[in-house]
């Protein structure tokens, strides 16, 4: 699997079709940490954890979506990036949701990146 981030969508659309209460177990990247966290701050996913089992040699995350999450999108895909600046980020769904973007000063919020005057990857939008 190349693109670790695309696997995280798919795994919490997968969640969010099952039933909220499922918890997501997917390989550990710092990518996936980062966006897991901010995720986290948003109240998007609850109970981030990293972890090893006995035995394994690699880390695991485990994340637990809530149910104010009604929606994710990934925006920029291996084959067509998509970069904005700051002024150029426009609200999700009329400022219901939050783009999540990968900026030089690591991975934002689209509401924290406005603030700091960054602008970058638009990685996903959730809602």
């Amino acid at each position: 699997m190349n693109d670790t981030l695309s696997d995280l969508v798919i795994r919490i659309k997968n969640a969010m079709l099952a039933d909220n209460n499922v918890v997501i177990e997917l390989p550990l990247t710092k990518m996936n940490q980062a966006v897991a966290e901010v995720l986290s701050n948003l109240g998007y996913v609850a109970d981030v954890k990293v972890f090893k089992n006995s035995g394994e040699s690699y880390k695991r995350l485990h994340l637990k979506p809530t149910e104010k999450l009604s929606g994710i999108k990934r925006v920029s895909k291996s084959g067509c990036r998509v970069y904005a600046s700051y002024r150029d980020l426009k609200p999700v769904l009329g400022g219901i949701g939050m783009a999540v973007l990968s900026t030089p000063k690591g991975i934002l919020s689209s509401r924290d990146a406005k603030k700091k005057q960054l602008g970058g990857e638009i990685l996903l939008e959730v809602w």
